[in-house]
């Protein structure tokens, strides 16, 4: 009986600390065509893909980006004027660029990214200027990202592979970078990870019912 016992012990410890492999793709554009962000997400069992769509024909996307942010920032969508751009200037420090469930989630990514092991990392960007010196200022800034993030990444997880390239493109304007990566995390960690999701999505849930209750309360 002990025999037995010790073994289903082995066998469920090497199941908790074998790997899981997936793949995560994700992609920037910004043409004429379409602004905004693609990201893939593929387990052996499972394919999952995001669209974030910021297409806008009189912005560039990181404009876009930013004009999207201001807007969750102060809850409201406002004409942009050059009133309003002024405002900009004027944050207060009620006004965040990321909301409470983003930097949340941010967290959540930063704690998972400690325990996972990137095996490998292919990151290739096309960097657009409309004219040479633009096109060469923009790929600078973009080695200039790339180097920092990988920094940044060598320092809290496990970076195996590491392949990086910057294609400046002296006819348009237009930008794509594309990151695809080979992870690898233990199902322990993964069941950690999970605890923390479902934690943080009850205490989300009971904040909000809680807050929900004050406001439906009269007052005498």
């Amino acid at each position: 009986m002990k025999f037995h016992i010790v073994l289903l012990f082995l066998l469920l410890t090497m199941v908790l600390f074998s790997y899981v492999t997936f793949r995560i793709e994700i992609i920037v554009t910004d043409s004429d065509r379409f602004q905004g962000v693609q990201i893939r997400f593929g387990l052996p069992f499972y394919r999952f893909e995001q669209i974030y769509d910021y297409t806008d024909p009189r912005l560039k996307f990181f404009e876009a980006l930013l004009v999207d942010r201001w807007n969750k920032s102060v809850g409201q969508k406002r004409d942009w004027t050059w009133k309003n751009v002024k405002d900009i200037f004027k944050i207060s420090k009620q006004i965040h660029l990321l909301s409470d469930w983003e930097q949340q989630t941010f967290y959540i990514f930063k704690t998972a990214l400690v325990y996972t092991v990137i095996e490998k990392m292919i990151w290739k960007s096309r960097v657009g200027g409309g004219d040479a010196m633009l096109a060469a200022l923009h790929t600078g800034l973009m080695w200039t990202i790339k180097g920092l993030t990988i920094i940044f990444l060598g320092n809290i997880s496990r970076l195996k592979k590491v392949q990086i390239a910057v294609e400046p493109d002296y006819l348009s304007a237009e930008f794509e970078s594309q990151i695809d990566c080979i992870l690898k995390m233990r199902i322990v960690h993964i069941i950690i990870i999970t605890f923390y999701l479902i934690v943080w999505k009850v205490r989300w849930w009971i904040n909000g019912f809680a807050a929900s209750t004050r406001r439906q309360q009269p007052s005498y």
